[in-house]
């Protein structure tokens, strides 16, 4: 038998002509056994997937199925998925090993990764290990053997590459329950690849790698082929344990068949990551009812996977954390109280189980594993419990026949249930009170006698069919009676002869028959008696057991004479009947005068039989004839005793006898036996008798139970409690009774024709039995009261450690932050699983009224639930729990909690507090410079922020350089206003672009906020300039008018420097790190400061001055041409004036002078002489010669 546990489709085309691209498609069907190791491939020749047209020169394997191809931990893939893979050694065609991901979906492990080969033989091949047959039950050749084997269990995880083939993947593990980190490195042949053909991305390719143990995944690096290294994106994975359940292992003899009112306890065991939630279904005869639970985990349990709210993917979505203990595999044990209050076949069923990230385990599918099948469903027989009941009415005790013989008489017993039966008898002979004997007793019909040979009580003690113990109903107890045998009494009055009084001419026989009266036809005659007067004899013979009044037979036979003999047979109605014999008058008549009186009489007015109870005294009302007064004589038998009474002087026409108390049970004959009048004529009485029959015990009412602590009920919230009654005596009854705790001076009465009936009641309290009367006697009740009781509704309760209740019965929640993570437990009383809905409403912190959001529904078999409280966004948020049910409770009730009809709870969520920086830069960033502090009265706007929250305020800045991985971070406490300059105490030491961040700020409620990472408003940016240097390249500081006055510039250009020449005051602008001014005049140049582009980060140099000479120069004869003769041999003096500041150095040249005659001037000629002069400290100079020429200055400084 082939089990469809996961079906697929594999679809595999064949290269037959590898140059045409022709290929041979074969379409086949996967069905996998997860309980064994491998799967049966059947030839599809009804696939619906010819529609797949995609070919390419590898072959093609398509994977269709129900099963999730991937657990949904990871990026699920398409339920349809095409995978593209290599052939090996394809042009020969030898064989084909394709590498196929199949994906199974198990009992135990809801997404599992198998590899396995599919493996085929071409050609002549004669390996076959698993014979195909197609669906149109064909069988096919060696060519379509398939073997698929099934590997470990496994998770395939993909992995996306784009544009890049790995050569080396680094994948770490960190262990969920132990933390601790393993790595290893994959090569390209560990990977499995498959092209996804519907891909619109070019270049993107799948690989997947194969993982067997749960935990945290991530990938530390990837080496392409190209050895270059690969960028990373949502580098982690958790794989967790699929989810598992099963119910509670039995132990040895337990036994599934239960009985009505049976309670059973038995749990579930749930595995995987919480929260897990279990669909299961509970059929009751037929009729289904699903019983889901949801929020399963331990208690104080916390999962970042509370606050998801969307199932898909959600553990990729969980940031990464430093523990990930809470999503190791999680033992939850879920107790189930299992209450049988019907006779039907009571199935449990585990359909799921699904784990907090939305993984399922589905077992709806069928399997053929009795053992497996028994941890998921629980399967009881109820069985009704049975009863036992004898049918002897108390007005007709059997009657057990003297010599009859052992078991000729027997109770008639009535039982239900399953046979056989075991029935616990009690036996109470009369006459020996306070003795009880007990027998058990195995019956095998439900219509059965119970032998017995001993008068007395018996009494159904308990009963107990194959499967449960029983109720005893009423009749419970059954008289048995011994009649004394029949007999007669004859008494005899001759009557005497007129003429010789001592003889007898015949007599007067009374007859009085002892004995029950007849009620059974065709039966032969009891017993016989005969009786001899003189010559006459008569034989008597009286039947009994005749239907109809009294046979009474008689031969007469004179002189002894039988063949003169005569029979007569007299038909009586009572007890006592008088016959007269006499012989016919003979002799000779005589006329006698005489006076004849009437013969008195009397006779009961009511012949009917009268039924009594013990106790009772009975008037019979007879009537009378004849002379007054009368004397009555009259008899009462009873259980072969006769009681004789005599009552003289009665008057009246009419008379009332009294029966003497009757206080023992049983048939009483009344006979009137003789009359005598006034006249003194008397008469032997034959008139019919009055039967009373004295009910043997009174009738009494009880409650039905088997201790005085069990007196009791309880049933559901306004049903109706059935209390059982036991009632002795003939129907019908009236009872009445009463509520001691509700009006208990208010009796009621009904009527009741079943002695095993039911008082209907709808309040709850103690009920009392007050008086009981069956058909004819009244009678007892027990006084033992029957409690009812209401089975608690189930409620809900918060702890007050965890909400504080307010006088107007609200539960307030403490204040949380908005976002923050926060729940409470709900405990519920009650019988499990619970059923609990509730209304989420909230309240804008602008607005005054509340809007309702949702309507959550909460499912737990468990005694307390968590539930998540939403924390955004900020305001004021109500919880309405309104509605609550349980396993009894089926329709949802309003909870009632502390007296309240529903609970409620409020919690107020805070907004974070946010913090940002007020100051906006003109161009992307601020400004300072090297050396500025942050704290200073010029640069502390920078640090402005605007807060919003509760003061007073903290808050942490970081400020770091660009290249810095970390800052220094400023903290800065009981901020007070919304709007603060901070002036950081931070001196900018290095210039460079740096990062101001608000790290966190945190209010006075304890919110905490952290910005986000490019959150414009919490960060700002300011770049550090160096400051702005000047240093003069000449180190001298002296220069003459016509000198360049040259200055190197630090900083960043365009600088401003400013100078004071002269006192005056100047700022020039140079784009260049150079700085060059002329010295056009004396005078004074001092450098008085230099700043950037902004003429910022200014610095003031000391000693940067220039003293700017004029230059020096000479005057030869006050400036003036001068020609003057002079004689051979006398001395000429050139007085040289000398401007400037002494000591002067000059040169002085003599050239020839020629006479232009045209001009009539005189013009230099060559240089004849020159001299230096130094050191001359006047301010004149005095040449003198005694050659002709020119004598001028050539050089002076």
């Amino acid at each position: 038998m082939v089990l469809n546990r996961c079906r697929l489709y594999v679809t595999v085309a064949t290269i037959e002509n590898p140059v045409a691209s022709i290929f041979r498609i074969q379409h086949y069907r996967v069905c996998c056994n997860s309980l064994a190791p491998r799967c049966t491939v059947f030839l599809d020749t009804n696939s619906e997937l010819d529609a797949f047209d995609y070919v390419s020169k590898r072959d093609i394997v398509v994977v269709q199925g129900v099963c999730s191809p991937l657990t949904n931990v990871l990026n699920p893939l398409p339920l349809l998925k095409i995978y593209q893979v290599s052939w090996y050694d394809v042009l020969t065609q030898t064989a084909t090993v394709i590498e196929l991901m199949l994906v199974l979906h198990s009992r135990w492990r809801c997404a599992r990764a198998a590899a396995g080969n599919i493996t085929s033989r071409l050609g002549t091949s004669s390996r076959r290990d698993l014979q195909l047959e197609s669906f149109d039950g064909k069988t096919h050749g060696p060519n379509t053997s398939l073997q698929v084997d099934i590997g470990h269990k496994d998770v395939l995880i993909p992995v996306q590459f784009n544009n890049t083939i790995p050569r080396t993947v680094q994948l770490a593990l960190v262990d969920f329950a132990t933390g601790s980190r393993t790595a290893k490195n994959l090569t390209y042949k560990d990977l499995q690849r498959a092209t996804e053909i519907s891909s619109k991305q070019p270049g993107l390719e799948t690989y997947y790698i194969r993982v067997r143990r749960p935990g945290a995944y991530s990938l530390e690096k990837v080496i392409a082929q190209d050895r270059t290294e690969a960028r990373l994106y949502k580098k982690q994975a958790l794989i967790v344990v699929c989810p598992q359940v099963e119910y509670s292992r039995e132990p040895q003899g337990y036994s599934f068949d239960k009985c009505i009112g049976e309670h059973e306890s038995f749990s579930l065991t749930v595995r995987g990551l919480p929260p897990l939630k279990i669909s299961a279904l509970r059929q009751i005869d037929g009729i289904r009812t699903a019983m889901d639970i949801d929020n399963i985990q331990p208690a104080n349990y916390h999962s970042p996977l509370t606050t998801q709210t969307d199932t898909q993917q959600r553990m990729l979505s969980v940031a990464t954390t430093d523990s990930y203990l809470w999503a190791a595999e999680q033992i939850v044990t879920v107790p189930m109280n299992v209450s049988f209050d019907n006779p039907a076949e009571y199935i449990y069923t585990i359909q799921s189980v699904t784990d907090g990230c939305g993984n399922t385990a589905d077992f709806t599918q069928s399997t053929t594993n009795t053992e497996q099948a028994a941890l998921q469903q629980k399967r009881f027989a109820v069985h009704q419990s049975p009863s036992a009941k004898f049918n002897c009415p108390p007005s007709n005790p059997v009657k057990l026949l003297i010599g009859g013989g052992p078991a000729a008489t027997g109770i008639p017993l009535r039982v239900t249930g399953e046979k056989p039966w075991t029935i616990h008898i009690g036996f109470a002979p009369y006459g020996v009170p306070e003795t009880l004997e007990s027998k058990d007793m195995i019956v095998h019909s439900a219509d059965d006698r119970l032998p017995v040979d001993l008068p007395g009580r018996y009494t159904l003690i308990s009963v107990r069919d194959k499967y449960c113990a029983g109720d005893i109903m009423y009749p419970s107890n059954c008289e048995v009676v011994q009649p004394p045998l029949p007999s007669f009494d004859i008494t005899t009055t001759p009557i005497r002869s007129q003429c010789v009084k001592e003889n007898e001419i015949g007599m007067n026989v009374v007859v009085e028959l002892h004995g029950n009266r007849p009620n059974v036809s065709g039966s032969k005659p009891s017993c016989f008696g005969d009786a001899m007067i003189n010559f006459i004899k008569v034989d008597l013979k009286w039947i009994t057991h005749c239907t109809g009044p009294f046979h009474l037979s008689y031969r007469i036979t004179k002189d002894g004479r039988t063949d003169r003999a005569t029979t007569k047979t007299d038909i009586i109605e009572q007890s006592r009947h008088i016959m007269t014999f006499a012989p016919s008058d003979s002799g000779l008549d005589r006329s006698i005068t005489q006076i004849v009186h009437p013969q008195p009489n009397a006779a009961f007015i009511s012949r009917e039989s009268l039924k009594t109870c013990i106790g009772e005294i009975i008037e019979l009302e007879i009537e009378l004839s004849g002379s007054r007064p009368f004397t009555l004589s009259w008899r009462v038998f009873f259980e072969g005793v006769r009681t004789a009474y005599t009552e003289p002087n009665i008057y009246g026409p009419r008379y009332i006898i009294k029966s003497p108390v009757l206080t023992v049970g049983g048939t009483y004959t009344v006979s009137l036996e003789k009359i005598e009048d006034a006249n003194g004529c008397s008469k032997d009485l034959d008139a019919p008798d009055v039967v009373i029959e004295v009910r043997r015990e009174r009738p009494a009412a009880s409650f039905y139970y088997t201790s005085e602590k069990e007196a009791a009920v309880t049933v559901l919230e306004g049903s109706e409690a059935k209390l059982p009654l036991r009632l002795t005596g003939e129907k019908p009854w009236r009872v009445s009774y009463r509520n001691l705790d509700v009006d208990s001076s208010t009796f009621h009465s009904m009527r009741i024709d079943d002695a095993n009936a039911f008082l209907a009641v709808r309040n709850t309290g103690r009920y009392e039995l007050l008086e009981v009367n069956d058909a004819h006697c009244p009678g007892d009740v027990s006084s033992v009261s029957y409690q009812v009781s209401w089975i608690p509704r189930p409620t809900l309760h918060i702890s007050r450690e965890q909400a504080l209740l307010r006088t107007n019965g609200i539960f307030v929640r403490d204040e949380v932050c908005e976002g923050v993570d926060d729940a409470i437990d709900l405990s519920m009383k009650g019988h499990p699983p619970f059923f609990v809905s509730y209304d989420r409403l909230y309240q804008p912190q602008s607005k005054q009224d509340y809007h309702k959001e949702r309507t959550e529904e909460l499912r737990s078999g468990l005694i307390s639930v968590r539930v998540h409280l939403k924390t955004t966004p900020s305001g004021n948020y109500r919880y309405v729990f309104n509605k609550i049910a349980d396993d009894l409770y089926t329709t949802p009730l309003q909870p009632q909690s502390d007296g309240k009809k529903s609970l409620i709870l409020e919690q107020r969520v805070n907004a974070r507090p946010s913090a940002r920086f007020t100051k906006k830069p003109k161009k992307n960033h601020h400004h300072v410079c090297v050396g500025d502090n942050l704290s200073s009265e010029e640069l502390a706007i920078i640090t402005s922020i605007e807060l919003t929250g509760r003061s007073p305020f903290a808050i942490d800045i970081e400020i770091k350089r660009d290249s810095q991985l970390k800052g220094v971070i400023h903290q800065i406490t009981n901020l007070t206003e919304e709007s603060h300059l901070l002036g950081l105490p931070y001196v900018f030491s290095s210039p460079g672009l740096h990062q101001m961040t608000i790290m966190r700020v945190e209010d006075a409620g304890g919110c905490i906020s952290e910005p986000t990472a490019g959150q414009e408003s919490a960060m700002t940016l300011i770049e550090a300039s160096d400051i702005a240097t000047i240093t003069p390249i000449e180190s001298t500081n002296i220069h003459c008018v016509g000198d360049t006055m040259d200055f190197t510039l630090h900083g960043v250009n365009p600088f401003t420097i400013t100078y004071m020449f002269n006192n005056k005051r100047e700022t020039v602008t140079v784009s260049s790190s150079r700085f060059s001014s002329l010295a056009d005049k004396p005078g004074n140049f001092t450098i008085l400061s230099v700043g950037d582009q902004r003429n910022k980060c200014r610095s003031f140099p000391k000693d940067v001055s220039k003293i700017i000479y004029d230059l020096p120069s000479a005057i030869v004869s006050g400036g003036k041409e001068i020609i003057e003769n002079i004689h051979e041999g006398d001395m000429s003096e050139a007085i040289v004036d000398l401007i400037g500041t002494p000591p002067f150095e000059f040169e002085w040249v003599r050239s020839e002078a020629i006479y232009d005659n045209k001009k009539k001037t005189h013009r230099k000629g060559r240089v004849i002489e020159s001299h230096v002069i130094t050191n001359i400290m006047s301010h004149k100079y005095s040449i003198f010669t005694s050659q002709e020429g020119t004598i001028e200055v050539s050089d002076i400084s």
